[in-house]
């Protein structure tokens, strides 16, 4: 999104934070468009958005190509008078600096993380863990079974990605900040999934615990 128009409102005018909830739910839900030339299918030619990313570039790349369809959002609330240039400009950072977050936390983050980690800490083994998924319970409460608690089990499973984001900040990928703010959402997430109890074994480290755009 290059320029706005300057058209302000009076009474009309809405907080950014409201404004970014509307974006969000907007925006979120539908994946990055390039301005490269497109393919019969409307998408840019080579496009990976939909793919998981292989390198944090791939991701800044991602973030750097023009969405058509926020350009527009955001291009018509300001036209409306709803926000101002400089507010549609903020919301636009914000959406660049929550994607990019997401797409680099897919690198961080594989599937069947979660089940590996589990089966580690409780000396167990992975099918273990699966049985135990699909005889209904949460990961927190097979290892609640062999005297692994909560914080012990997040720790573990979270042990990958914090390795993984370590050696991408140390190899000048990442910067540290970038780096504490995607694993703490990563975190968060597991937090979550660690206590679900309906979550297919096969799905999980990526459905409900998917750090895609659209739930990171």
């Amino acid at each position: 999104m290059k320029n706005f128009p300057k058209k302000l409102g009076g009474g009309r005018l809405m907080t950014v934070t409201v404004l970014l909830g509307i974006a969000l739910l907007a925006v979120l839900a539908v994946p990055f468009v390039g301005s490269a030339a497109q393919t019969a299918n409307g998408r840019p030619s080579g496009d990976r958005s939909n793919q998981a990313p292989l390198t944090v570039e791939e991701c800044r790349s991602r973030v750097d190509l023009n969405d058509p369809r926020r350009d527009t959002f955001l291009d018509e609330l300001v036209a409306d008078a709803v926000i101002s240039a400089d507010q549609a400009a903020e919301i636009d950072a914000r959406l660049d600096a929550r994607h990019f977050e997401a797409c680099v936390a897919r690198i961080l983050w594989e599937r069947g993380n979660a089940i590996e980690a589990t089966a580690a800490a409780t000396g167990t083994e992975k099918r273990e863990v699966v049985g135990a998924l699909i005889a209904g319970q949460s990961l927190a409460e097979f290892a609640a079974e062999y005297g692994v608690d909560e914080a012990t089990l997040v720790d573990a499973i979270m042990a990958a990605p914090e390795a993984m984001a370590a050696e991408l900040v140390n190899s000048g990928q990442l910067g540290q900040d970038e780096a504490n703010a995607i694993i703490a959402k990563i975190e968060e997430r597991v937090s979550v999934g660690i206590h679900l109890t309906d979550v297919s074994p096969r799905r999980f480290g990526a459905g409900q615990l998917d750090l895609g755009p659209a739930e990171f």
